[in-house]
């Protein structure tokens, strides 16, 4: 939680206490999922590697965009907007992330 409150810069980490969830995800599993706010969330990867993806309009397959490694934050520009992510974000190998849904963040 130490490493989420400094790049959030907080100073006070009790601020996310109640709203961090500490969650292990298998490989291929999907943490948000493209075009829906269902699973909207600001994610700090602590261990294993993620991968974001898009799907082009054109196409039936999802492009990888960027790899994700510990100490990466992503999913803020779906939490700070509102709206369905842009991305689809799965776990390449089993992973543990801190995740913060968009409803904890706009406490």
């Amino acid at each position: 939680m130490n490493a989420f409150s400094k790049e959030l810069g907080l100073d006070n980490e009790e601020l996310l206490e109640e709203h961090v969830e500490v969650v292990e995800v298998s490989a291929g599993s999907c943490l948000m999922k493209q075009d829906s706010t269902k699973d909207t969330a600001l994610v700090y990867l602590l261990s294993g590697n993620l991968v974001m993806s898009q799907r082009p309009s054109d196409s039936t397959e999802d492009m990888p965009l960027l790899f994700i490694q510990p100490g990466e934050v992503i999913g803020g520009l779906a939490v700070l907007t509102g709206e369905a992510s842009f991305f689809t974000i799965r776990a390449r190998h089993f992973s543990k992330v801190a995740l913060i849904n968009r409803y904890s963040f706009y406490e």
